[in-house]
């Protein structure tokens, strides 16, 4: 079994938090366990879909709020869970859990995705 942390940068209402239910029931499937962390809550309009599958989160911000703090946060968060992997989707939440990886020693996947392709 691993403890999965994953970090997304908020919970607005997009895609990503259309799909985080549908993969946790994979991840969970196999016996593993996920831990929902947002740096930040924006609208919150994507927490309704987590609230319906069942599945808690913890936001660490009541609003935005400087990388430097989310880290700080994060890492707290990780020494409390202590999580084989962290996971991170989209650009904020990939920033703040590569560095608070990088802090504690916890290997770090990344997931970017789009609905567009730019190049850069």
């Amino acid at each position: 079994m691993v403890k999965i942390l994953y970090l997304i940068t908020s919970l607005e209402n997009g895609g990503t938090q259309f799909v985080i239910p549908q993969i946790v029931e994979v991840f969970q499937k196999y016996g593993h366990t996920v831990d929902i962390v947002s740096c930040e809550p924006r609208d919150m309009l994507g927490a309704g879909r987590l609230d319906e599958a069942g599945l808690p989160y913890t936001v660490m911000a009541n609003r935005k709020r400087s990388k430097i703090r989310n880290i700080i946060s994060l890492v707290k968060i990780i020494r409390r869970s202590k999580p084989d992997v962290i996971w991170t989707s989209l650009s904020a939440a990939t920033f703040v859990g590569q560095i608070a990886g990088k802090l504690t020693g916890v290997p770090v996947v990344s997931w970017k995705h789009s609905a567009t392709v730019r190049s850069y």
